[in-house]
């Protein structure tokens, strides 16, 4: 019983793998922290997302029955060869990464507790772009990523800036 407690974590970390698992996979730049987010103070809050990491931890908790809006800005590099590929959140449309642009903002919402047998949410992505509505269906912690290649992070470069705030 030496992972017995764990082993929820453990499952969810290896679907999060096995999603994303191709030649070249950057174990460094995928490690996922799933420490349980804070509650989103009444003004909303911004976070930063680093283009060259796989799903990053907001530190904030999403509460289900409520609308957030998020919103996203900045400019950062996708690729580096032949040259630098600058993109905005809604992602470059010469490329595409799992139906999606490359680059484009992703969300999920991972419930807390953890639901024992159930897809993480981080395999199954919400497309965020500039901006979007989000109904998350159950409470937990707010993960944002770009979409991109696990394999692919290492010549991403640059941050965006995302505020998320309860809709009016």
């Amino acid at each position: 019983r030496l992972i017995g407690d764990d082993w929820d974590s453990l499952a969810e970390q290896w679907q999060v793998l096995i999603a994303d698992l191709e030649y070249g996979y950057d174990i460094p730049r995928t490690a996922v922290d799933f420490t349980p987010g804070r509650p989103l103070a009444e003004a909303g809050a911004s976070v930063r997302v680093a283009a060259a990491r796989g799903w990053q931890n907001s530190g904030l908790r999403l509460e289900a029955g409520v609308t957030y809006r998020i919103r996203a800005s900045g400019r950062y590099q996708v690729a580096d060869q032949p040259q630098i590929w600058w993109c905005e959140p809604g992602g470059v449309s010469i490329r595409y990464y799992k139906g999606r642009p490359l680059g484009m903002l992703l969300a999920a919402v991972r419930a807390e507790p953890a639901r024992a047998g159930e897809p993480s949410a981080l395999i199954r992505p919400i497309a965020v772009g500039l901006e979007t509505s989000l109904d998350p269906g159950h409470s937990g912690t707010l993960f944002l990523r770009i979409n991109d290649s696990s394999a692919e992070l290492s010549d991403n470069a640059g941050t965006l800036s995302v505020h998320i705030r309860a809709a009016t």
